[in-house]
């Protein structure tokens, strides 16, 4: 295997693996971050301090504040997995899901990119309101998603399931239906 290096604007160094016959041929043609393509036009982007091709060309693995951004979510995450082919995340370690007026905060989160269903594991999920979805999206920390606007509900559990718009399935499920102090709610 052959390891490409290159410069973030963030100052730090960043390294593609690749077969050293596809390292040569690509050297000097690797972006600071990877970008795909659904099928609906929409754009992909990976960044992160680590990006990992598989030889196949089709899974990217993001180490790193690993960043995952489509027009509708952001997923940050210490290392974020993107298959290309199926189109689906999964992120693990101190794991942020953001996707309209829904945050989530994880161990892991596994989501498809197209549909936006989402489960996650070890997790609080937050409804907010008197926000915007394009704050919410530029959150860095879930200390922030948990500052930002007014939080209409919160779910916890050891699984959420997204099944629809407003639906979810979950495991172990805390549920807090008022804006408090998300460590110690005054009821739950």
């Amino acid at each position: 295997m052959g390891r490409i290096w290159w410069s973030s604007s963030r100052g730090s160094e960043r390294a593609v693996v690749l077969p050293w016959t596809l390292a040569l041929w690509v050297a000097g043609q690797i972006p600071l971050a990877a970008e795909a393509e659904l099928p609906t036009g929409e754009k992909v982007h990976l960044d992160a301090d680590q990006v990992l091709i598989e030889q196949s060309g089709e899974t990217f693995i993001a180490r790193g504040h690993a960043l995952l951004r489509t027009a509708q979510m952001v997923v940050r995450a210490d290392e974020v997995i993107y298959d290309q082919a199926k189109q689906h995340a999964q992120a693990r370690g101190n794991v942020m899901l953001v996707s309209g007026l829904l945050a989530a905060v994880a161990d892991e989160v596994r989501v498809d990119v197209r549909s936006l269903e989402a489960q996650v594991d070890g997790g609080l999920l937050l409804k907010k309101k008197n926000v915007t979805a394009e704050q919410l999206l530029e959150a860095k920390t879930p200390h922030e998603l948990e500052k930002m606007g007014e939080t209409v509900f919160a779910l916890s559990g050891s699984r959420i399931k997204r099944i629809g718009p407003n639906e979810f399935l979950v495991d172990d499920l805390s549920f807090t239906p008022c804006d408090c102090d998300l460590t110690e709610p005054s009821w739950r």
